[in-house]
């Protein structure tokens, strides 16, 4: 009865392509079998596979909400690569990161496409892919495309929506020690009301343009020891006048528009004690 029971077992195997050579190869065909059929689900893909010789990577998609925006806003996705295509929805995160979505394994080198559904009264404000060296086509605001090699792990690439309805403008912050004092050096540190993420600026430089809401921006520099917070000024001067409103604080008015319209606030610091030059 023993051996018949076996010889049942065999056949049920045997029905389903194996042939087994004695109880101990059919115990390694059925702890093989899930494993092989998983590896070739799908064909196209060699990363899919647990015996592939390839190496791989992923794309991970983020989407940041901008200005005008609510975190959790829905937004549609296209990505495709010559293996495999597909649409993701991703709901708008708070900045700077977002909320993400990753792909499944693709072989290094691989070029993803991929578009976003901009919503009407949306705009595309910013494409960002890291590393940098991993774009394959630069971003395309308007069309909301940008084209990405699979690297090495991870290559993000992040969105930043903003609402046409909500007005913005540029700021850029310019760093400055008093003239009279001793010369100033090192880097600081800045906030803005309303823009996540912190500025660094070395003195007598200017950070790169920030976009911000356009009107009135509160501009918080990080206090250092020894220093203080002298005064500040604005470009250009139709624009209004640069106000330090508490210690470490200014307030300037921001025009709405492009680069062409920014506004420039040069902040200048002197040494709190007396320092001969």
């Amino acid at each position: 009865m023993k051996f018949k029971a076996t010889l049942r077992r065999f056949a049920l195997l045997s029905n389903r392509g194996f042939v087994c050579a004695g109880i101990l190869c059919c115990i390694l065909v059925l702890l093989t079998t899930p494993l092989l059929a998983q590896g070739t689900a799908d064909n196209k893909n060699p990363c899919n596979s647990v015996t592939h010789h390839v190496e791989c990577g992923i794309i991970k998609g983020c989407k940041v909400a901008g200005f005008g925006v609510a975190v959790g806003t829905p937004f549609t996705f296209t990505h495709s690569t010559p293996i495999s295509s597909g649409t993701a929805t991703i709901p708008a995160g708070p900045a700077p990161g977002g909320y993400c979505q990753h792909s499944d394994p693709l072989p290094i080198g691989t070029i993803m496409v991929i578009k976003e559904t901009i919503p009407a009264g949306d705009a595309v404000s910013n494409i960002d892919v890291t590393p940098a060296s991993q774009i394959a086509v630069s971003p395309n605001l308007s069309a909301g495309t940008v084209s990405v090699k699979v690297g090495t792990g991870v290559t993000e690439v992040t969105y930043i929506n903003k609402s046409l309805k909500v007005k913005t403008g540029y700021l850029e912050i310019c760093k400055q020690g008093e003239a009279a004092a001793a010369p100033m050096t090192g880097n600081f540190a800045f906030t803005i009301q309303g823009v996540m993420g912190t500025i660094i600026v070395p003195v007598g430089n200017c950070s790169p343009p920030i976009e911000v809401p356009a009107g009135p921006v509160i501009i918080t520099e990080i206090s250092m020891p020894g220093i203080q917070l002298a005064s500040c000024t604005a470009f250009p001067a139709s624009g209004g006048p640069c106000q330090v409103t508490v210690p470490w604080t200014v307030k300037a008015n921001v025009a709405a528009g492009g680069l062409s319209t920014q506004t420039i606030v040069t902040v200048t610091n002197k040494f709190a004690g007396t320092k001969p030059k």
